[in-house]
């Protein structure tokens, strides 16, 4: 930005003198006394009073820009140098008047006259016994007659790049108008306070309006308060205000600044200093501290004059910066982020700073501390070596640390602060900052989780990653745990099973659906909408039915989102995974025999039988077969014949014993047919059962009787002789009866 036309350069040089706080001032101290202000810049050897010494006066060219050779600027404990070689930045607007307050001024490039152009504006504190400022300028032209006022701002006042400014008025501003005329000589000069009703400390309620020719302590125009109308100036008085009555010379009027030559003509050169102690002491108000000053052109000497030009820099006398940053955001585990922020207070002025608090205003917006500020905190200086170490106090250039924090459900949070101290020890902190702080912490929301999956049947304990489910299978429990791996809250939308599918599924949940499951679905559950702190672990339980001869093997996934911040989601890998087997039951039987009653029974009986030739001379027979007429024929066997000799050879086809089943190992009688000769005889056995209902039958004493079976049976063979014409005949044996008694009772046992 610049301030002039032609040659574009701003330059805005401050010097800071350390010193202590600034004295409790007694004396009177006239700013002709500490400083050479007789209209030239240049030094004309005069001497001044600095405390308890005397030496050479402080002149402009001594403590303005490079001062001489870049030696110390003088007695000053602080000045500023303001210099502009163009003024394309101009006030404007009909608001742009002293009374009406900062945010009605507005600048743009317009031009102004040429004698209402600044060139150069400079201020200087001292403070060697009351607080005193020294202040001056110089304009473009000596071409009419000219207005300068001077604004002392505790508030550090800037434009915004916009046609406004930033910063307001404090009660206790200092305003300075001086007039002069074309010529030079003494001017005249009229020093005011802000004072606006409803401000804090407002001296006598504050100014809604002015009254006509008002006197010291009375308001001159709204929010205007008169602190000084002197009719004498400058010499030892506490006001001063002069112009040069010739050409000066002046060290910083240079081509290279902007100006034609390295002088002033009449009347170009403007400075003066005010008593600032005395002038509030007159209306019985507190000396008030200065962030930046402003040297302005004017339409007239009325303090509701149209403003021209103007040139503003920064005048830290008593000022403080303040720093602000994000700590590290941390998680609640209460769907919330905690933002903590910390910062530094510098005390830029030149007096020492007491009861130093910093007003934190949580989502303050716009540049400025709309919001309601937090308690106030104390800063803690941490400057090695100082005096006031470890407390909320800060000599000139030290600093001090602060820190607070807020919480939010949001993942940004915007956060400005200032600084408030008192120029006192006791005394009431109404010096702030000359800035505001202004830091948007912001934390990444990246929610993560894992999760695993066990098993619980009741054959082979709890939380395992294999299980039984039995022979026949089974119901079988399943846990799954979801571990929070992020450092925010996350709620579980969703939980999905390999082998059972949809688990739970919150309502309203819009990522993708559960695949169906390979093992059926679940039969119970009682999965919901987890909310699981950071670190924490969530469960959930659900059964499902394992059926026979089956080995499942499955994993389990979950969805969800940060507690914080919906659309921040997440989905874990697959957990472990867990197997369960159910076997195949084996086909067994059992089978139990017992006695169910005595009424049927069955007996085996061996029976010989012998066929003997008893025809007479030499009449041999020929035996082709038997029957029985219960058994039927004995010479094979069939259902009730078990065994038999009957019609077998003595010796089979291995050369073994003849015989049939039961008799196999009897010597066989022969095989049919057979030849018998006369006297001989053929002799067979053969093994029969019989089976009937048990009876009672009389054994052949004629008086024991039993529970039994009677069988009676014959047996006929079939013959014929050896004479071509004799023929076949059947010889019925004998009848043969057998009684077969069973015990009167029966008792059994069983063996498995």
């Amino acid at each position: 930005m610049s301030f002039r036309k032609g040659n574009t350069l701003l330059l805005v040089c401050s010097t800071i003198f350390a010193m202590t706080a600034l004295p409790a001032f007694v004396l009177a101290q006239a700013p002709s006394s500490i400083f050479q202000l007789d209209g030239s810049p240049a030094n004309h050897s005069l001497t001044c009073t600095y405390g308890t010494t005397t030496a050479p006066c402080d002149y402009m060219n001594l403590i303005n820009l490079t001062g001489s050779s870049g030696k110390a600027r003088g007695n000053s404990a602080l000045n500023t140098f303001i210099l502009g070689s163009s003024n394309n930045v101009n006030f404007t607007t009909g608001g742009s008047k002293d009374p009406n307050p900062i945010s009605s001024w507005a600048y743009s490039v317009t031009g102004v006259p040429n004698k209402d152009t600044l060139n150069a504006a400079y201020a200087a504190v001292y403070t060697i016994s009351d607080f005193d400022i020294i202040f001056g300028g110089d304009r473009l032209s000596p071409n009419g007659d000219a207005n300068i006022g001077i604004w002392f701002f505790q508030d550090n006042v800037t434009l915004n790049g916009n046609g406004g400014f930033i910063g307001a008025h404090r009660n206790g501003d200092v305003f300075v108008i001086s007039a002069f005329t074309s010529g030079g000589g003494t001017s005249t000069i009229s020093v005011y306070a802000w004072d606006q009703p409803g401000l804090p400390f407002a001296i006598n309620g504050g100014c809604t309006a002015g009254v006509k020719n008002p006197k010291v302590g009375q308001c001159a125009d709204a929010n205007l308060l008169l602190l000084a109308s002197p009719s004498t100036v400058c010499g030892t008085t506490d006001y001063c205000a002069i112009t040069n009555g010739g050409s000066v010379s002046a060290t910083w009027a240079t081509p290279a600044n902007g100006y034609s030559s390295g002088s002033l003509a009449s009347p170009l050169f403007f400075e003066g200093g005010v008593d600032i102690t005395a002038a509030f002491a007159a209306v019985g108000g507190t000396r008030p501290c200065f962030a930046s000053f402003m040297e302005e052109t004017r339409s007239s000497q009325s303090t509701s004059s149209v403003l021209k030009d103007f040139l503003l820099g920064g005048f830290p006398v008593c000022a403080m910066s303040i720093t602000k940053q994000c700590g590290q955001p941390s998680f609640t585990g209460s769907g919330s982020l905690t933002f903590p922020v910390n910062g530094v207070v510098t005390n830029t002025g030149i007096g020492t700073l007491y009861g130093i608090q910093v007003k934190d205003c949580i989502k303050g917006a716009n540049n400025s501390c709309t919001a309601t500020p937090t308690s106030p905190i104390s800063i803690v200086n941490n400057t090695a070596g100082s005096t006031y170490l470890g407390k909320p106090i800060l000599a000139a250039g030290e600093t001090g640390n602060w820190s607070d924090s807020s919480t939010s459900a949001s993942t940004s949070q915007s956060d400005q602060a200032y600084a408030l101290a008192a120029e006192s020890s006791g005394g009431q902190p109404t010096l702030q900052s000359t800035n505001t702080a202004s830091v948007t912490c912001n934390q990444s929301i990246n929610p993560t989780a894992t999760v695993s999956k066990s098993c619980t049947t009741t054959l082979t304990g709890t939380s395992l990653t294999s299980c039984d489910a039995g022979p026949e299978g089974s119901t079988v429990t399943y846990t799954v745990a979801i571990t929070n791996s992020s450092s925010s809250g996350e709620i579980v939308d969703q939980i999905c099973d390999s082998a059972y599918g949809n688990v739970f599924t919150a309502g309203g949940f819009t990522g993708l659906a559960c695949t169906a499951g390979t093992a059926g679905t679940v039969a119970s559950s009682d999965c919901s909408a987890l909310n699981i702190a950071p670190s924490a672990i969530g469960t959930c339980t659900f059964t499902a039915v394992q059926g026979e001869n089956a080995i499942v093997t499955y994993t389990v996934t979950a969805s969800g989102h940060s507690a914080i911040n919906a659309s921040s989601t997440f989905t874990t890998l697959p957990s472990n995974s867990v197997t369960v087997t159910s076997s195949d039951a084996p086909s067994t039987a059992t089978v139990t025999k017992g006695l169910d009653s005595t009424q049927a029974g069955c007996a085996t009986v061996r029976y010989t039988v012998d066929v003997k030739n008893t025809s007479g001379a030499d009449e041999t027979l020929l035996l082709s077969g038997f029957n029985d007429d219960k058994y039927g024929s004995i010479t094979s066997l069939h259902e009730y014949v078990l065994g038999t000799t009957c019609g077998q050879p003595a010796l089979n086809a291995s050369n073994q014993p003849g015989g049939l089943g039961t008799l196999n190992a009897v010597d066989g009688a022969g095989a049919l047919s057979a030849t018998i000769a006369v006297g001989g005889d053929y002799t067979c056995q053969f093994d029969a059962q019989f089976c009937g209902a048990l009876g009672t039958i009389t054994e052949p004493d004629g008086k024991t009787t039993c529970l039994g079976l009677q069988h009676v049976n014959t047996v006929t063979a079939t013959l014929i002789g050896d004479e071509a014409t004799d023929p076949v005949f059947s010889q019925t044996s004998n009848t043969f009866t057998v009684d077969e008694c069973f015990a009167s009772f029966v008792t059994s046992t069983t063996t498995p």
